[in-house]
């Protein structure tokens, strides 16, 4: 397990739920901050960057590609979408916190099993 002096963290989705993380994040800004948030809506992107004074937003996954000190990112969008985003991500070699539900169903579980392991990142589901 890879041990980080602090969390650099892109965000995916800008809903309720992430909200919540990024309130929490600026109690432990020694050891945490929000780098990027990325939304599929460009509006609520820049919108929730600018309530929570994250300096980057984007509605384009590839734009995380642009921040080397990212070392995590946050999945919180809807559920069927979570196994595209840990496919892309993982081969990116970034270590993972995903709302729940995981993944759909077991065949999603067993590629991101072996996509994990092959990858040898962090993969954490979040219960709030």
């Amino acid at each position: 397990m890879q041990k980080f002096n602090k969390l650099y963290w892109a965000i995916i989705g800008s809903g309720d739920v992430v909200q919540r993380l990024v309130k929490n994040s600026f109690k432990y800004k020694n050891y945490s901050e929000p780098v990027i948030v990325i939304s599929n809506n460009l509006n609520e992107a820049k919108s929730f960057s600018k309530k929570y004074n994250i300096k980057n937003y984007s509605n384009r996954i590839s734009d995380i590609k642009k921040f080397s000190q990212i070392n995590c990112v946050y999945i919180a969008t809807p559920p069927h979408a979570h196994y595209k985003y840990i496919n892309i991500l993982s081969n990116l070699k970034m270590n993972l916190l995903c709302e729940k539900p995981l993944v759909m169903n077991y065949k999603e579980l067993s590629s991101v099993t072996k996509l994990i392991k092959k990858n040898k990142i962090n993969l954490v589901t979040c219960y709030y």
